[in-house]
């Protein structure tokens, strides 16, 4: 059996995809627990629980279990996270300048005639934790 603790972002994925096929391919069973990626790593690094695969939104709460319970991460699913607005709404300004200032490298931003969006990513990482 597979020990797997995820983001609960990723329960879908995990529940209906990721452990049907690799029960198909693997012939082991597949047991996940789902938290917030936050929980999961203080409860791995207690001691509480003690998943063969930790899955995480983004290293951020990977990178604090390295070397005592794994030395590496992969990056292995990605998604866009899209905000769209009215241009003349309330908040159009603040969504501008957000999307223009210092950090625009994380927005892709575009506009149509009818509305106007600005796009930023969150990736998924996962590490062998046993």
């Amino acid at each position: 059996m597979v020990n797997v603790a995820y983001a609960s972002s990723l329960q879908f994925l995990n529940e209906k995809v990721v452990s049907p096929a690799f029960t198909a391919a693997a012939g082991y069973t597949f047991s996940g627990r789902g938290g917030t990626s936050g929980d999961l790593e203080a409860d791995i690094a207690s001691g509480e629980i003690t998943p063969n695969v930790f899955e995480s939104v983004g290293g951020d709460n990977i990178t604090p279990l390295m070397l005592k319970y794994t030395t590496w991460y992969v990056q292995y699913a990605g998604t866009a996270m899209v905000v769209a607005y009215n241009p003349n709404g309330k908040y159009a300004s603040l969504l501008r300048r957000t999307a223009d200032g210092p950090h625009r490298n994380r927005f892709i931003a575009y506009q149509d005639a009818e509305a106007g969006a600005a796009r930023s990513g969150t990736r998924g990482e996962a590490a062998r934790t046993g």
